[in-house]
């Protein structure tokens, strides 16, 4: 397989169209708060301020990144505590009785 140089795939995947540069920035937000990048999301917040995004609708896509982040682990626990009382057909193994 070809190594794949990142800074190249990166900038094709951006130049595509179909989404606007406001599209792009909200969505690369997005992704690097909900995997946690520090450096990446100040560096987009940052750049996304620079191109004229409002602090009102930066706030509102943060607001909305953590709501959906926050539904995502309510739902994976709520799936957790639903399984807890089942073996799991993967491994076999039987939950802890207290």
């Amino acid at each position: 397989m070809a190594e794949t140089n990142f800074r190249d795939y990166f900038a094709a995947a951006g130049a595509q169209a179909g989404l606007t540069d406001r599209e792009k920035t909200f969505i690369g937000l997005a992704v690097t708060m909900s995997r946690g990048c520090e450096p990446c999301s100040y560096g987009r917040i940052e750049r996304a301020l620079e191109s004229g995004v409002s602090r009102e609708d930066l706030d509102a896509a943060v607001n909305l990144i953590a709501a959906i982040n926050a539904g995502v682990v309510q739902a994976i626990a709520r799936r957790g505590h639903e399984h807890m009382e089942k073996t799991c057909p993967s491994c076999g193994v039987e939950p802890e009785k207290p």
